[in-house]
């Protein structure tokens, strides 16, 4: 199964008690220009804060690209029952062979600490476990984002130390943490 999805670079639907994981679209743009322009979101990442919604769909349609092209697996999290989109988690930066990926994740300021970034961590592991085969990934949060960090720890990964001390090419890393979790 893993190589079909890979070779066919569908994104499949997941869901969990209370989210449905599917593909990002162009129709979620509004969605990425609230959690990106949101100040509080954007503290924790190297990045500026999202200034119109062109943006946003600029981001989408160049992930929609890397998603045909088979180099990431990107979901939106909505609400189950509703189509309310309250953030996003990704499978990205595949390794040369496919058994090791980076995961990102990001939530509205307004869903945080209810249990959602979780459910959809453990849907997107059980996956990238079972479907893609994926031996281990990756996470890389901020030293001071200690939400990220717990969700983390509680979820197994392991911390292997500051991202520039591990990789000394990496500008900007001396706050970044890198975690990791093998399958």
């Amino acid at each position: 199964m893993s190589n079909d999805l890979i070779k066919h670079h569908r994104v499949p639907t997941l869901l969990t008690s209370r989210l449905r994981l599917r593909a990002i679209e162009t129709k979620d743009a509004p969605s990425i220009f609230e959690m990106r322009s949101n100040l509080e979101n954007m503290k924790f990442v190297k990045m500026s804060p999202y200034e119109n919604t062109e943006r946003a769909l600029k981001f989408i349609k160049n992930v929609e690209s890397d998603m045909d092209h088979g180099k990431v697996f990107y979901w939106v999290l909505e609400l189950e029952g509703s189509l309310d989109v309250i953030g996003t988690i990704c499978l990205w930066s595949f390794s040369k062979d496919r058994k090791n990926a980076e995961i990102g994740y990001e939530l509205l300021s307004t869903m945080q600490g209810q249990g959602y970034a979780d459910e959809a961590l453990k849907a997107v592991i059980k996956f990238a476990k079972n479907e893609l085969m994926l031996k281990q990934i990756d996470a890389v949060s901020h030293e001071d984002h200690s939400a990220s960090l717990k969700l983390l720890t509680n979820n197994n990964f392991t911390l292997l130390g500051y991202l520039n001390e591990i990789d000394p090419s990496v500008k900007h890393g001396e706050k970044m943490k890198l975690y990791s979790i093998t399958l």
